[in-house]
């Protein structure tokens, strides 16, 4: 298919009638066998897309494969439809709207993957009998967005598909991965809204970093090994590798400079996260609660 500078063109993709969740500029699209979600985002974001989707594909995690594409002069990212029978789903802001008025799921100091496990048992109850829960599902999800340094994780973007088994969605929408360093901690959590904070179920906002230290405090061993077990992972990464496939996907050269920023971005994070996990970094309460 034709590329104008890196961009695949999809000027004969037609529009489709689906649900476009919270993005303002997007369209859902149909190349005549396969349907696409299009989202117009800066180049900062687009580049994030690709980076993040290539590298946890390359490293064997179960994520989106996005492309840069220009539909009708506009330029964004595509990625497939990862529910193209329309399985039917639950959100996980489904979920908590549900259950927030249950004062045992919003006690400070539970865990909130054993939590969310309890919540999601009963919520499929009502749907279909017995659904096994996914707990190390549940578990990576937060685990990921820690080593992303992902602070967009909305619960709208935790979604599990309902089959013969219920499995969470692939990892996807990566334009806020990379977003904090020791400086600058964003003041939000690493999910936002009814979000899972480690420790709490409450709709205040959290530092990450303090998210962390709390997950290293009230988490389990097996747990915290998980968490430890994906850093090394990720920190055997070869991120000039993973540039280079960037390249080679969309047949251009990246400039200098975003390759750095993309580097940079993942490495220091993880260093981060290192620092916070051998008691180098000490987090403080966000003074900002809301």
């Amino acid at each position: 298919m034709e590329r104008i500078n890196g961009y695949k063109v999809i000027d004969d993709y037609k529009q489709i009638q689906k649900n476009k969740g919270g993005h303002n500029l997007c369209f859902w699209l149909s190349d005549g066998k396969n349907e696409h979600f299009f989202k117009v985002v800066s180049m900062e974001a687009q580049m994030k897309e690709l980076f993040y989707s290539i590298l946890l594909l390359e490293n064997e995690y179960k994520a989106v494969e996005n492309d840069l594409a220009i539909y009708q002069g506009q330029y964004g990212v595509l990625s497939p439809n990862y529910n193209p029978n329309n399985i039917p789903t639950i959100k996980m802001r489904d979920i908590l709207e549900k259950c927030k008025n249950t004062k045992k799921y919003f006690v400070q100091n539970i865990f909130s993957v054993e939590t969310i496990n309890e919540i999601l048992t009963l919520y499929t109850s009502e749907i279909r009998k017995e659904y096994p829960t996914k707990k190390t599902e549940v578990l990576m999800t937060f685990i990921m967005q820690i080593l992303l340094a992902n602070i967009d994780c909305r619960t709208e973007n935790i979604e599990w598909l309902i089959e013969k088994e219920i499995h969470l969605s692939p990892f996807h929408d990566f334009e806020f991965c990379g977003m904090n360093n020791l400086n600058s901690f964003a003041f939000e959590s690493y999910y936002r809204k009814y979000l899972l904070t480690y420790n709490t179920l409450t709709t205040y906002y959290d530092t990450p970093e303090k998210t962390l230290q709390d997950f290293l405090e009230y988490g389990k061993k097996e747990e915290i090994e998980l968490l430890k077990k994906n850093l090394e992972k990720m920190q055997e990464v070869k991120t000039k590798k993973i540039i280079e496939q960037c390249e080679e996907k969309i047949k251009r050269h990246l400039s200098l400079t975003r390759k750095i920023k993309l580097e940079m971005e993942f490495t220091q994070n993880l260093r981060n996260v290192d620092k916070i996990i051998n008691g180098e970094y000490i987090a403080i309460q966000n003074p900002y609660v809301i």
